[in-house]
């Protein structure tokens, strides 16, 4: 990743049991980190997760162009049958969208564009 001023972004994967993440740190000329932000991911993140009620699957893209990432999810929740079954179609719908700009200081800052939540 190219430096942001004189900024350098590190992109870090990290996961647990239930929770997986991509963290973008700003690293300053002494390469210390001076900011942070979960650009994807968090709690049940994706692809595909589960818990004893649901399973999610989702689909999602980051583009990042210099000091702007535009972030894009779009989630579809399967109700369990059972422990082994999750019915064929969704039943629900759940999408987001936001724009982060990285200030000159390092700082995320970060615009929500649309959210939407479908019921089927």
């Amino acid at each position: 990743q190219n430096k942001i001023n004189h900024l350098q972004p590190v992109l870090i994967y990290v996961s647990g049991d239930d929770y997986w993440s991509f963290l973008m740190i700003m690293l300053n000329e002494y390469n210390k980190p001076i900011s942070c932000s979960e650009i994807q991911g968090g709690p049940y993140g994706g692809p595909d997760n589960y818990d004893d009620r649901m399973e999610v699957e989702s689909n999602f893209c980051n583009i990042i162009d210099q000091q702007n990432i535009n972030y894009f999810r779009i989630k579809n929740i399967y109700p369990k049958i059972d422990s082994d079954h999750v019915t064929d179609s969704p039943t629900m719908h759940d999408s987001i969208s936001y724009h982060i700009t990285i200030d000159e200081t390092g700082k995320f800052r970060t615009k929500l564009l649309d959210s939407v939540r479908i019921k089927d």
